[in-house]
């Protein structure tokens, strides 16, 4: 007896022991792999919504937390975790993504728990789902960290709402199923309800998706803790609570009004509650598709809303969806699992894919936690087909499914690395949708790839001929290539399809048209600006400059005095002042206001080298050459600096200090013809007839119809 009672202590230990040991490894393993196959991401860049949410709101300090309430109050604890990135390492992005990246491994450890409690419940505890449960787990949360389809909630640094919301959600379901199941006290039970209802209100402020959070406990209870002789009215209270929560938060900060709106998305469709549910039963089985076949993966999918029931995407889409929720209904006493797994996607799924309208009609993060029912399902079935025949067979056929998913995830982030790279990626995979060419052409003109960039914006056009944004974005590329008249004509077709605009469309309509020469125009649409915003500085100093273009000094003067009075420390307009004063030859109060210039920067080369002009027409040459080189001593490649002084020198008949200067302003910029031509008069004056020849032969290259410089070279006798 002793022998035998000793033998099974010994077993029990050591069986222990081995679920220890296989609890680590587990542990490690889905840690490892969600760290591995992420490791190309921390040098990635900021994307689209990044920069729209994450840099206005949530990378602030910790002072504007009320200001993140809100702005969207359901999104409250995503914005405070980007705060502490923000208070802890600015806008080194490093971090944000290292935080991205362990919330998405605490859900693939949470999933690997999830599936062991799920497997404990009644409608499992006695299939053969249960006896493989350790390994079926494992390889459960290794498929949720390594599918592909999950690198958008990941890698996309504001979709960190939609992998933390599942984290509290399932975090929520952990405590739910562990408070169930157990056999201790009704203290111990009472604490872990506390939790699961804490952790729900944690989701609920973090994404609006974990509404559903009450239905997928319902769908527990009713799928897997179904048992003879329980009433259904004690096995969903606390579920009921839990919608009465959800329901008191929606209605106190939300309200129906605010949620089932008609909107205008980028394409200018407009998308109701009716049209939203037609695209979703397109939209819906291509989830479906990409769970099994992650391939051609896309930020910006192309899915035109339908307006038509009768369509017939929409009649196919619907007839595969009641196919799926048929099989659903059928499994739901012999594969519990599968029931279960599918109408988890649904549930999951029912913020973002049912009535509520949404700008976008699909997109890839929003499959991040249905993915556990898709984990479930695909469980199940490779159990029924392999396992149970052969255990090597079956557990190959996950080891190999992971590797071929985590070698296409850490591809795929490669996409991610920067803007070029993701919309390049956009386009290619949706070159008929006007948003993604217009994300391109931003991204090359943030490039100062303007050619680029104006090409793309061209497409977003062509494709959508009343995409006001993308005349906007294209008449700024055109001025950066100095086709300011396309320019003007695309803030035109701005200002004509938005009707009304910023006071700022009409203040760089203006520059357009000031680049363009027609100053008149430039007039009237800085007047139009200033009406709008009358105390802006740059308003009255630009009107100011065409008004001199045109020589009307006095309201030139009149523009800039204003502007002075608006900013007493911008020199543009004590330069600009004087410079008027140098036209009307008033030189005096020239010098005075380049002094200004020259008082308010002392290291401005460009104050110096203007009042030295004043100097030089006064024939002051000293105070000239003083102020030049004070320029070009501030500025070793201000080249006007050495021109000037040169002139001076030259005018003194010193030809060798004229050749000086030149030889130095010829360095900074040896094919300047101009330079090169007044050289050549030099070496003549030197009598060197050869370098005479040779610099404006080299000018006569560079400007072949230059007839002044041919004369020369003629008068040059040998």
């Amino acid at each position: 007896m002793n022998v035998d009672t000793g033998g099974k202590l010994d077993i029990s230990k050591r069986t222990g022991k081995n679920k220890k040991i296989f609890l680590a490894i587990s542990i490690c393993s889905i840690i490892i792999l969600g760290f591995i196959i992420y490791s190309n991401i921390y040098d990635n860049t900021m994307h689209f919504d990044d920069i729209t949410y994450m840099e206005p709101f949530g990378m602030k300090e910790f002072g504007y937390l009320r200001e993140f309430f809100d702005v969207n109050p359901f999104r409250f604890i995503t914005f405070a975790t980007f705060s502490i990135n923000y208070n802890l390492a600015g806008f080194d992005l490093w971090g944000y993504y290292l935080f991205n990246i362990i919330v998405h491994v605490i859900n693939g450890l949470l999933v690997f728990l999830l599936i062991n409690l799920t497997f404990r419940t009644p409608a499992l505890k006695e299939t053969d789902l249960y006896k493989h449960r350790q390994w079926l787990a494992l390889f459960g949360a290794l498929i949720f960290i390594a599918h592909p389809i999950q690198t958008q909630a990941v890698t996309y640094l504001y979709q960190r709402l939609t992998s933390l919301s599942a984290m509290f959600y399932m975090l929520t379901l952990t405590f739910y199923l562990t408070a169930r199941l157990t056999e201790r006290k009704r203290i111990f039970k009472f604490i872990i309800y506390a939790l699961s209802g804490i952790s729900f209100l944690l989701a609920i402020f973090t994404k609006e998706n974990s509404f559903t959070l009450p239905i997928a406990i319902i769908l527990f209870e009713f799928c897997l803790f179904r048992t003879k002789g329980q009433r259904i009215s004690k096995r969903i209270i606390i579920p009921i609570g839990f919608l009465i929560i959800a329901g008191i938060a929606f209605l106190a900060l939300v309200g129906p009004s605010k949620i089932f709106i008609e909107l205008t998305n980028f394409s200018g469709e407009k998308i109701t509650s009716w049209t939203y549910l037609l695209a979703q039963f397109k939209v819906i089985p291509f989830y479906f598709f990409l769970y099994l076949l992650p391939i051609n993966q896309n930020l910006d999918h192309d899915f035109p809303i339908i307006n038509s029931f009768w369509d017939f995407d929409v009649f196919l889409g619907l007839l595969i969806n009641l196919t799926v929720i048929i099989i659903g209904i059928l499994t739901f006493r012999k594969r519990p699992l599968i029931s279960f797994g599918i109408f988890w996607i649904y549930i999951t799924l029912a913020v973002e894919s049912s009535i509520i309208p949404i700008l976008d009609v699909m997109n890839e993060h929003r499959m991040y936690l249905p993915m556990f029912g898709f984990i479930l399902i695909l469980i199940s079935i490779v159990n029924q087909l392999l396992v149970k025949r052969n255990k090597v067979i079956g557990y190959s056929f996950f080891g190999l499914l992971i590797v071929v998913y985590s070698i296409m995830t850490y591809l795929r982030n490669e996409v991610w690395q920067n803007e070029i790279t993701l919309w390049e990626d956009v386009v290619k995979k949706s070159p008929n949708k006007a948003r993604p060419n217009n994300n391109l052409a931003l991204a090359y003109l943030a490039d100062a790839n303007f050619e680029k960039a104006v090409t793309y914006f061209s497409n977003s056009i062509r494709i959508m001929p009343e995409y006001s944004i993308a005349y906007h974005n294209r008449a700024f590329a055109n001025m950066q290539i100095g086709k300011f008249k396309e320019a003007v004509d695309d803030f035109t077709s701005y200002i004509k399809i938005e009707k009304k605009v910023a006071p700022d469309v009409y203040l760089n309509r203006g520059n357009a048209y000031f680049n363009s020469q027609d100053y008149k125009k430039s007039i009237s649409d800085y007047s139009k600006y200033l009406e709008k915003v009358p105390n802006d500085f740059n308003g009255y100093f630009n009107r100011s400059q065409a008004y001199f273009m045109l020589k009307d000094f006095e309201n030139a003067k009149k523009d800039l005095k204003e502007a002075v009075n608006l900013n007493r420390n911008d020199t543009r307009a004590y330069s600009a002042l004087g410079d008027i004063e140098l036209a009307e030859e008033n030189y005096e109060e020239a010098i005075k206001y380049y002094t200004r210039v020259v008082e308010l920067i002392p290291d401005n080369p460009l104050g110096y080298n203007n009042r030295g002009s004043v100097y030089f027409y006064l024939k002051q040459y000293e105070k000239a050459l003083r102020d030049y080189k004070q320029a070009t001593s501030l500025d070793p490649n201000f080249v006007q600096g050495f021109v000037n002084i040169a002139a001076i020198y030259r005018l003194q008949k010193d030809y060798k200090k004229e050749l000086f200067f030149l030889n130095r302003a010829l360095r900074i910029e040896p094919n300047n013809p101009q330079i090169l031509f007044d050289r050549a008069k030099v070496h003549l004056n030197l009598n060197d007839k050869i370098n005479a020849r040779k610099d404006v032969t080299r000018v006569i290259e560079l400007q072949p119809n230059s007839e002044d410089a041919k004369s020369f070279l003629n008068s040059i006798k040998y």
